[in-house]
């Protein structure tokens, strides 16, 4: 992981975008996720399957994916890792990406939404909070703003954004 400087063009898109849904959003900091290559290649697989069937249109979109911390997110803003091992969903997606198993959703099934707000509702900690900025493959994007996956190479965690509100 690395942290973003608030100078950094990437830091001032995601905050921009993610303070245009949660105006009371106080942003802590911004990390770069960079996943294992166990997560990613199946990710860019998928990607490049679906990139055919679909005529070249695009299939990858930037969601949000609220989550909750057990541990104190702070410390992973300080330490670059996650600082935890156990019931922790950052900690958990920072090492293992998105998995079906692990979602409250129901089985086989995850949710993103392109609206931070709406992904607000699954940051369930007072004070701090953490939610990841996710690239999603699907195929065709539906107007209410969520995408429902059922393939854990689907996602592909970019960004985690940890804050207040």
């Amino acid at each position: 992981m690395t942290l973003l400087s608030p100078s950094d063009l990437c830091y001032v898109h995601i905050a921009q975008k993610f303070v245009s849904w949660v105006p009371n959003a106080m942003i802590k900091g911004i990390l770069k996720v960079e996943m294992a290559y166990n997560i990613v290649k199946p990710h860019l697989d998928l990607k490049m399957q679906m990139s055919n069937t679909a005529n070249g249109a695009n299939v990858t979109y930037s969601m949000h994916h609220g989550t909750y911390a057990s541990c104190d997110a702070m410390n992973i803003l300080t330490n670059l890792a996650p600082s935890c091992s156990s019931n922790c969903g950052v900690c958990g997606i920072l090492r293992e990406g998105n998995k079906m198993g692990y979602s409250r959703s129901g089985p086989g099934k995850m949710w993103f939404a392109s609206d931070s707000n709406f992904s607000l509702g699954y940051c369930r900690n007072s004070g701090i909070k953490t939610m990841f900025c996710v690239d999603v493959l699907y195929h065709t994007f539906n107007n209410n703003g969520v995408i429902i996956i059922e393939k854990d190479a689907a996602s592909l965690p970019r960004f985690l954004v940890i804050f207040s509100v």
